[in-house]
Formats: structure tokens, C-alpha cells, sequence
């Protein structure tokens, strides 16, 4: 769920770039953006390979909050760094309008950057890397009761703690706790006999 959240976040605006006197949609196209999407990719792999990629989502969400906080700030930057040479590369050809009488082209305007607000995508996405960050830190191993003596254990374990009951599947060696097949007279991984 959160990584469906983290994907569809990407594709919501972040930010409206005003460029030529228009606003340009433009949704998480700097590291913000990548962070969300490597760490929706790790609850992916969370989802399938289980607890031991709990911790990678732990440590990835922490740059990608940090990226996702400090987006604003880049775009300013990003605007003022690309659009305002490119604004100075039109002078001669506003200066040219001007004496047409047309309008001249603003590529960039610092005012309106400066004041630069973020988008909705911007809050979902934020929204969803605190709601992340607050899951994983209470997500642990499962736990789970025995079906025998209705002791608790771990997804982890093979074998119940209190009884001794085997917990997942069919029989397991004795000696390495081994899952054995319903034919096998010896473990395969030890040759102890079953």
C-alpha cells in the first residue's frame, strides 16, 4: 500500500514551474523524486522477500525524507541556475520585440520562482515517507501461536519454543531441523535417520 502511494505521488504534480508565462505541471523529476521511487521499490522487495529486507526500508526512507524536504529549495535553484542564462541569451531578442512593439519573451521571472509553492504530489509524498517511516519503525517479526500449547514464536522459528512442536510444513529432522519429505528415511542435509 505504501509503495502503490509512493508510485502514484510520482506521477501527481510536485511543483507548477512558471515558464514563459505559463504554469508547467511537473511532477518528481529531481533526487526527491528518484529517492521516493528506490524506496517504493524496497517495499516491493519487503513485500516479496520478507523480514530481511525490513531494515533496508528503514535506512532508505531517512535520504528520501531528506530529499523529498529540501525539493522546494532545489527547484528554486534548478530555475535560477538553467532558466536565468537562458533568459540573459534572449536579451537581444526582446530587445529586438521591444522595437517591433511585441511582447517580449520571459523565460523566467525570479519573482515568481522565488515564491515557488509546492503541489499536491509534494504532500502526498511527504504524507506517505512519515507514515513509512512511523510503520517501519514498529514493524517487527511476527509473532505467532502454536497451534499445541498456544505458546507465541516467531515467523523465523521452526520449531515452538515452549513444546517443541514442529511449526511449518511436514516432519523435520530431529538434529538440524531439516524439513524432510513424507518418504525420507534419512535427512538430507545431516543423514540423520527420521
Amino acid at each position: 500500500m505504501v509503495a502503490l502511494t509512493l508510485s502514484i505521488s510520482l506521477l501527481i504534480p510536485w511543483f507548477r514551474l512558471p515558464v514563459l508565462g505559463w504554469e508547467i505541471p511537473a511532477p518528481a523529476w529531481n533526487r526527491a523524486g528518484l529517492a521516493c521511487l528506490v524506496l517504493a521499490g524496497f517495499h516491493l522487495l519487503r513485500a516479496v522477500g520478507g523480514p530481511p529486507f525490513r531494515w533496508l526500508v528503514r535506512i532508505a526512507t531517512l535520504p528520501a525524507l531528506y530529499f523529498w524536504w529540501v525539493s522546494p529549495e532545489w527547484a528554486k535553484a534548478w530555475g535560477a541556475r538553467h532558466l536565468a542564462p537562458a533568459q540573459l541569451k534572449l536579451a537581444p531578442l526582446n530587445n529586438a520585440l521591444a522595437r517591433l512593439g511585441g511582447d517580449t519573451l520571459e523565460l523566467y521571472k525570479p519573482p515568481l520562482w522565488k515564491t515557488l509553492e509546492p503541489q499536491t504530489g509534494w504532500y502526498v509524498a511527504g504524507g506517505t515517507l512519515i507514515l513509512t517511516l512511523l510503520l517501519t519503525s514498529f514493524d517487527g517479526p511476527n509473532r505467532l501461536t502454536c497451534s499445541s500449547c498456544k505458546g507465541t514464536f516467531t515467523e523465523d522459528d521452526r520449531f515452538c519454543g515452549e513444546c517443541g512442536e514442529a511449526l511449518k510444513g511436514g516432519p523435520h529432522c530431529g538434529h538440524c531441523g531439516e524439513e524432510l519429505n513424507p518418504n525420507d528415511k534419512f535427512c538430507r542435509r545431516c543423514g540423520t535417520e527420521s
